[in-house]
């Protein structure tokens, strides 16, 4: 059977169930394997690239509205400096309390990233 349509898709979830008491549960379902599909799905149409600007002395920013995973991550500088991801313990351990020069590193906090 071809899916086409959501009424389709609904129509199929009955038939695989095979069971009347949980026709009202088939919406709570496809949401439920959508949530599921969409944690681990990653493809070039979700892909989005976010800029913004460092401030001098700052270490930590928000992730971009909608943030799901980085794919790379650099200064737009001249030319282009990749940064390298390290875990947040390591971040902890290295920083040496300077709030100058050029970032190298980055990891996640949270819902912020810091340089």
């Amino acid at each position: 059977m071809a899916i086409g349509t959501y009424a389709q898709l609904q129509t199929a979830v009955a038939n695989w169930l095979d069971r009347s008491d949980l026709t009202d549960r088939i919406q709570e379902f496809i949401d439920l394997a959508e949530a599921r599909i969409n944690r681990n799905l990653r493809i070039r149409a979700m892909e989005t690239v976010a800029t913004g600007t460092l401030t001098a002395g700052t270490r930590e920013y928000n992730l971009p509205t909608g943030y799901i995973q980085a794919k790379e991550f650099h200064l737009t500088t001249d030319p282009l400096t990749p940064m390298s991801y390290i875990t947040p313990e390591l971040m902890t351990r290295i920083w040496a309390g300077s709030t100058q020069g050029k970032p190298r590193a980055f990891t996640f906090i949270g819902d912020k990233f810091r340089l």
